[in-house]
C-alpha cells in the first residue's frame, strides 16, 4: 500500500506530461510563445526541498546516525544477497539522504532492531512530520493537482488558463 505522499508524487508524475501538453495547447490558442513555467516551478520547489532537507541533516542526532548504520549493516548488499535487503538497503539510504526520519524509525522496526527514541529525536521526527505536511499541502495546492481533481473538462480549462495568466503575470507578461 502507498503512502499518501507516494501515491500523490506518483499521480503528479503520471499526469505531469499531460498537464503541460493542455498548458502547452491552450497557449498556442492564444497566441503565447511555449514556455517551460512548470518545469522551472518544480524545480524551484524541489531545489528548496533539497535545502530543507540539508538543513535537517545538520541536525542529526548520534542516535539517528547510529540507527541508519545499523540498518545498513543489516541490509548492506555486500553481506546480504537477496532483493528485500537490497531494496530495505536502498529505502534507508534514500530515506537517510532525504532527512526522512520516520522511514528510518519505521525500516528499524521492520528489521526487528532495537531502538529507543531519545527526546532530541522526538524533535527531530515532529519537524519531519511538519515537513511531510507541508510538501503534501504544496502538492495539493499545485495547478497541477487541482487540474487532476477538476470535476469536469471546463474547469479544466478553467483551472489552465488561471495557471496561463498568473504565470504571464509572474514573468512580467512575457510571450
Amino acid at each position: 500500500m502507498l503512502s499518501d505522499e507516494e501515491y500523490k508524487k506518483e499521480i503528479i508524475e503520471g499526469n505531469k506530461q499531460k498537464f503541460l501538453q493542455e498548458i502547452n495547447d491552450r497557449k498556442k490558442d492564444l497566441g503565447i510563445k511555449n514556455v517551460q513555467d512548470l518545469k522551472e516551478e518544480t524545480e524551484l520547489k524541489l531545489n528548496n526541498k533539497k535545502k530543507d532537507v540539508k538543513n535537517n541533516k545538520n541536525y542529526l542526532s548520534k542516535n539517528i546516525k547510529k540507527l541508519y548504520r545499523e540498518i545498513v549493516k543489516e541490509t548492506h548488499p555486500d553481506k546480504k544477497k537477496s532483493k528485500h535487503s537490497l531494496e530495505t538497503y536502498l529505502q534507508a539510504k534514500e530515506s537517510y539522504e532525504n532527512g526522512n526520519f520516520i522511514g528510518l524509525y519505521l525500516i528499524s522496526v521492520d528489521l526487528g532492531l532495537n531502538f529507543q527514541l531519545e527526546t532530541e529525536d522526538d524533535d527531530l521526527i515532529k519537524l519531519n512530520i511538519e515537513d511531510k505536511k507541508k510538501y503534501l499541502s504544496n502538492i495539493e495546492q499545485s495547478y497541477l493537482w487541482i487540474w487532476l481533481n477538476a470535476k469536469n473538462e471546463s474547469e479544466k480549462k478553467d483551472i489552465i488558463n488561471i495557471f496561463i495568466n498568473n504565470t504571464s503575470k509572474n514573468k512580467g507578461g512575457e510571450s
